[in-house]
């Protein structure tokens, strides 16, 4: 700042510099992103367009296929009649040709898919674009941001570089922090800076590649060089002429159709005419053959599901003897438990009062001071309680019911 001061240069200067550089940039991406938006509209125009052409085709396919379904009735009708060769090689002839159109038809819907399919990725790397472009476009305003602040802070130096040339303000405390400022400022916008250009240069590579890749499309699908307003026109022109051939289709359509009724009326008539003395005898024939056929199926079927029916009658006896069986010995062995029950239960209360009138009486019977018959009443209440409770409820006997902790601390208590 001393030696700006000293030899009488703006500091104001090279901030300015930058921030016209910015600024250009800044419009530069501006102008691109709109460039990609219009792309991204051509090319969403082109896949409506195709869209609507594999409609078309796909509904006349269908149109063919139907017609070529009923050339091969009318085929098999024809060949059924004893109709003449030429007839039958006229028919087949038309037949083919019904093919041949249904294999066209299939190779344009395939064509158009895959031009569907290319535009689709078109418009993928045209949205990724337009995303690069937006974060460019947001690192440019932060930038604009920083040097805008610069250009306060070169507008506060410059005043005070005034003073300090005039000798109107000591220089060395401000200067010094200035100086720091500055420094911290200026990495930050190199930093900056660097990053800024590394995006430029690959969303340019990348704008290359999509615009490269927009022109082929361009080229494949439209076949027009120029600007967007003739390809608009030429994809507009493509559109009519594809109606013309869809309606020229549908006459030639509608010409076939009638060409095939005519056939079929023709073939009608002449199978009336030739099989008419033949035709109830045929008929009777036939019938009695398929009625025989339908009585030997259904005495098969019947034989059939007789045997099995048998068999499934024996499993189940078999199935409903063993369930019988198995609910017998589960209600004896429900019996014999309960009856194990019963007897524990009584054995328990016997042990009970015997043992502990005989334990009790035996230990306390030193001590004359202690009521027996008290101690000896409370300890049988309590297991007598105990063993009513297991008798009364569904427990099983076989369950570790009876815990001697509640009687083995009262008589630590009492000895």
């Amino acid at each position: 700042l001393r030696g700006l001061a000293a030899h009488n240069e703006d500091p104001l200067f090279y901030v300015q510099q930058e921030l016209i550089t910015v600024t250009n940039d800044y419009q530069q991406i501006q102008i691109e992103l709109q460039k990609s938006k219009q792309n991204e509209e051509q090319l969403q125009f082109q896949i409506e367009i195709y869209s609507q052409k594999l409609q078309h085709y796909q509904s006349e396919l269908e149109e063919a296929q139907n017609l070529v379904n009923e050339a091969y009735s009318q085929l098999n009708a024809i060949i059924k009649s004893s109709a003449t060769s030429a007839e039958i090689d006229r028919m087949n002839q038309q037949l083919i040709q019904q093919v041949m159109l249904i294999q066209q038809k299939e190779s344009e819907i395939q064509s158009v898919q895959a031009i569907n399919t290319q535009l689709q990725s078109q418009i993928a790397q045209v949205l990724d674009l337009n995303e690069s472009f937006k974060l460019q476009q947001s690192s440019l305003q932060e930038e604009l941001q920083i040097l805008r602040n610069l250009q306060q802070k070169s507008q506060q130096t410059q005043f005070i570089s005034y003073a300090i040339k005039n000798q109107k303000l000591n220089p060395e405390p401000f200067v010094q922090t200035q100086l720091l400022n500055a420094k911290i400022d200026n990495e930050k916008l190199l930093l900056h800076n660097e990053k800024l250009q590394t995006e430029k240069m690959e969303i340019q590579t990348q704008l290359i590649k999509v615009q490269k890749q927009f022109e082929e499309a361009l080229k494949q699908t439209s076949g027009v060089k120029g600007d967007s307003e003739n390809e608009i026109y030429s994809l507009k022109t493509e559109i009519f002429q594809l109606k013309q051939k869809i309606q020229a289709d549908q006459v030639q359509i509608e010409q076939q159709s009638e060409f095939i009724a005519s056939l079929t009326q023709t073939v009608k008539m002449k199978q009336e005419e030739l099989q008419k003395e033949h035709l109830e005898q045929e008929q009777l024939q036939i019938e009695n053959q398929t009625k025989d056929q339908i009585i030997s199926t259904l005495q098969t079927q019947i034989q059939e599901n007789q045997a099995l029916w048998q068999k499934e009658k024996q499993d189940l006896q078999v199935i409903i003897a063993d369930q019988e069986e198995l609910i017998k010995q589960k209600q004896d062995f429900t019996d014999q438990k309960k009856e194990m029950k019963e007897e524990i239960c009584k054995k328990q209360k016997q042990n009970v009062e015997m043992q502990e009138s005989m334990e009790i009486e035996d230990k306390f019977s030193t001590k004359p001071d202690v009521d027996i018959n008290m101690v000896l009443s409370e300890i049988k209440g309590i297991q007598t309680d105990q063993v009513k409770v297991f008798c009364d409820s569904d427990a099983d006997f076989t369950e570790d019911y009876f815990g001697p902790d509640k009687i083995g601390y009262l008589k630590k208590q009492l000895a």
